[in-house]
């Protein structure tokens, strides 16, 4: 999300439509350089290696890598309202359907983790939610919320883009468990996927969507110059 506050030490009133896009951009960009731990946003020598790799991959057993937990019931009605996400099933709001109290005798999170309901969507949450008995949680120690990204994005592609299932076949805990994903390995021997690809290559992927974003936010000022001047020509034409 690139969108929100961009300076409170500047007044928008005193700069121009381009300068206050530029701004944006380049405290989001510092904000984003924070997240990957003060490293540089632009696309390193080693990152483009990475990339031209041909990563050998594994199908892994989901129940074999990872943890998973399902939910417990508990109806709109019997929900005490608070402050902790509550995720059910869906695909909005990264299936945030309520906030509820601590005191709702549900299951809770570990953190960071992934949710993932009963069609196959898959959603990161960075911080502790409550989820009914239509979503399995997946997690495990020490995982990285890239490494969970990766983890969610192949999960997401197995069960629900693959569209085996549905209201008639539900994902269920154990089903999930059984489950094979596609992932990076060092070899076919491992019993582990490898973690640290995983982690450089969502690290390359932000790096790349922010550079996108940038470029787009060029293209479209450019377009914009080249619009308006065609506009003043045809007005200095049509004086004449």
């Amino acid at each position: 999300d690139l969108t929100g506050d961009w300076s409170s030490d500047v007044c928008s009133s005193d700069l121009s439509e381009k300068e206050i896009i530029t701004l944006g951009i380049k405290n989001k960009r510092d904000d984003i350089i924070k997240l990957l731990g003060n490293r540089s946003i632009e696309l390193s020598k080693s990152d483009f290696e990475i990339l031209r790799v041909n990563k050998e991959m594994k199908l892994f057993r989901i129940g074999d890598i990872l943890n998973t937990q399902r939910g417990n019931r508990l109806i709109s009605s019997h929900r005490i309202k608070g402050k902790i996400p509550f995720v059910t099933a869906g695909e909005n709001n990264r299936g945030i359907s309520s906030y509820i109290d601590k005191c709702n005798k549900v299951v809770w999170s570990h953190s960071p983790s992934i949710s993932v309901d009963m069609f196959g969507h898959a959603f990161v949450h960075e911080y502790m939610y409550g989820y009914d008995d239509h979503v399995v949680e997946v997690y495990k120690e020490g995982l990285t919320i890239n490494q969970l990204q990766y983890l969610a994005t192949a999960i997401q592609k197995e069960l629900l883009l693959s569209g085996k299932y549905s209201w008639n076949l539900m994902v269920t805990k154990s089903k999930l468990d059984e489950e094979f994903i596609s992932l990076p390995t060092n070899s076919q021997d491992s019993k582990e996927p490898d973690w640290d690809y995983m982690e450089r290559y969502i690290e390359i992927m932000i790096k790349k969507a922010v550079l996108k974003y940038e470029n787009d936010i060029e293209v479209h000022e450019k377009q914009r110059e080249i619009h308006k001047e065609n506009i003043r020509s045809e007005e200095r034409r049509v004086g004449k």
